[in-house]
């Protein structure tokens, strides 16, 4: 898979495992409660995994709002942070 295909790939990811966490990335941004830097950084995490196919997967069962997220997923933890407020 070519880089910029791979990033757009783990991008969606992204924001589909922000949104089953409760999570409004863009909101996050305007808000000031996430910044650039930090945003690219979770990207770099996301491209970093190689459970693609398992987070896709789970993301078909799990589409909003669920309880936590899989222990496989690198952002875990900010995602839970962000949620949060």
């Amino acid at each position: 898979m070519f880089a910029q295909e791979r990033r757009i790939q783990h991008s969606v990811l992204m924001a589909r495992m922000a949104e089953a966490a409760g999570v409004n990335l863009g909101a996050a941004l305007a808000d000031g409660v996430l910044s650039v830097p930090a945003l690219m950084t979770m990207l770099a995490r996301c491209l970093g995994c190689r459970a693609v196919e398992d987070c896709g997967e789970w993301l078909d069962y799990n589409p909003v709002g669920a309880p936590a997220l899989p222990p496989f997923c690198r952002n875990r933890e900010r995602m839970a942070d962000l949620a949060r407020g």
